[in-house]
């Protein structure tokens, strides 16, 4: 279940930030995904994106399901918020919260308006022990820290420069990414169009590939697992680019999204 743990994580961050896109207008979307590990029913997402024109803002819940929530019983709660300047989003705050059986742990980023490093706090609760550090600024060197986005805004970033400059991503792109408390990067690559098969719907599609590459922070168990992590991102060709479906390359989850709701979408399950 370790290993099941460190290929939903990746996949989280990527789905989390997946539906998020610049806008010319102000608007809102919100989106439930299902993700199935083997044919099982491993966790359920909820997303909310609001885009406003000059500025962004973003909100992601997750709940493990199933055998794994039995075993880890995972619970993630995100948002971040900033800048749209065209198709570059350059975040302000970014704020993770998540929880399992045996530990809890918060994570608070700032992010420079003026480029310098982001900065990060961490708070880790264990029982009734709890333990506040500055994260990543003092375990990284302020240049990994500097130019990156977070991880909620990440494939916001990567989405738009399918939207926008299309062959361009076709000859790839590399996005930094800084959680708090790691560096990686964002390896992207717009591969056309195709067709696919969701849930049992024929769709148009765009393909995105996208792989993560760690660069610091990462004990080395979970750098071999991140240097080896990749997913094709299928958006919808109907000018929305909305994920309908996030597959893992290789071993990992396939996720889903099954509904678009009126306001921010209710997990269901007690969650």
């Amino acid at each position: 279940m370790t290993r099941c743990r460190r290929l939903v994580l990746p996949a989280v961050a990527v789905l989390a930030i997946a539906a998020a896109r610049p806008a010319a207008a102000a608007e809102a979307g919100h989106y439930r995904f299902a993700a199935y590990w083997g044919g099982l029913h491993a966790a359920d997402f909820a997303l909310t994106i609001r885009n406003g024109g000059d500025s962004y803002a973003t909100a992601f819940r997750l709940a493990t399901r199933g055998l794994v929530d039995a075993i880890l019983k995972l619970r993630v709660s995100a948002d971040s918020d900033g800048a749209a300047r065209g198709s570059r989003l350059a975040p302000a705050h970014y704020r993770v919260a998540y929880s399992n059986r045996y530990k809890a742990r918060s994570v608070r980023v700032t992010f420079d308006p003026d480029g310098g490093p982001a900065s990060a706090r961490t708070r880790t609760d264990r029982g009734d022990q709890a333990q506040e550090e500055y994260g990543g600024t003092d375990s990284l060197p302020a240049s990994l820290r500097t130019g990156v986005i977070d991880p909620v805004s990440a494939l916001a970033q990567a989405i738009a420069q399918v939207r926008q400059a299309p062959e361009s991503a076709r000859k790839g792109f590399r996005l930094g990414v800084f959680d708090g408390r790691r560096r990686y990067d964002l390896i992207g690559r717009f591969l056309g169009e195709d067709r696919r098969s969701i849930l049992g719907r024929d769709h148009k599609v765009l393909v995105l590939r996208l792989d993560t590459e760690a660069v610091a922070g990462f004990r080395p168990v979970q750098k071999l697992f991140w240097d080896d992590n990749a997913f094709h991102v299928y958006l919808s060709a109907d000018g929305r680019y909305v994920p309908l479906q996030i597959d893992s390359i290789g071993t990992g989850p396939i996720m889903h999204m099954v509904e678009e709701c009126p306001g921010p979408c209710d997990l269901g399950g007690g969650d």
